[in-house]
């Protein structure tokens, strides 16, 4: 299910990334979430020092095939926090780093380039996104050559460029739609 190294989860369904836990070695997943302070009360933000515990755990032997990092409540994450992960995002190769959280705004651009960002309250219909693909490809034959990592990774960096709702649907309606309007040259 999560093949590639890191994602950041907006508004995913608890019960689909438990089940996928469910299929990872026990001993290879690791939880992050904001800590207790020194007087026993809950933070308000993930801080450095948990990015730092995390990490040292990344950097341990796995039992199975790779780890599996869930960080909960990770829109709280601080800045120095985020930028903490940034070499351990880069570098990790047998570990996957799930970012579950309610919105994207709060993380840094350098987190989100390194991160597939997917959005649980999508709920596109397949076959009418199909459709509206394969309509897009009589304006643009190129995008078939895509394969579907590349085209969920377009749409992606899309996204994130565009207006806060947008999802895959409203892009390629909207590219269908100025395509036409701005003359743009088919291939």
């Amino acid at each position: 299910m999560f093949e590639l190294p890191s994602y950041i989860l907006v508004n995913y369904d608890p019960n689909l990334i438990n089940n996928y836990i469910k299929t990872i070695n026990p001993a290879d997943v690791f939880f992050l979430q904001r800590t207790k302070d020194n007087n026993g009360r809950q933070r308000t933000h993930i801080v450095v020092d948990d990015v730092k515990n995390l990490i040292r755990q990344s950097q341990l032997a796995t039992v199975g095939t790779k780890k599996v990092f869930v960080i909960r409540d990770a829109e709280t994450m601080t800045p120095q926090s985020q930028n903490k992960m940034l070499k351990t995002l880069e570098d990790t190769t047998s570990s996957t780093f799930l970012f579950l959280c309610n919105t994207i705004k709060n993380f840094l651009p350098t987190m989100q380039s390194r991160c597939v960002i997917l959005n649980g309250n999508q709920k596109n219909n397949d076959q009418e996104l199909d459709a509206k693909i394969e309509n897009l490809t009589k304006i643009f034959p190129r995008i078939k050559q895509l394969g579907q990592y590349q085209l969920q990774k377009t749409l992606s960096i899309i996204r994130r460029n565009t207006d806060a709702g947008c999802n895959e649907t409203s892009v390629l309606d909207l590219l269908a739609i100025k395509s036409t309007q701005l003359d743009i040259p088919r291939i």
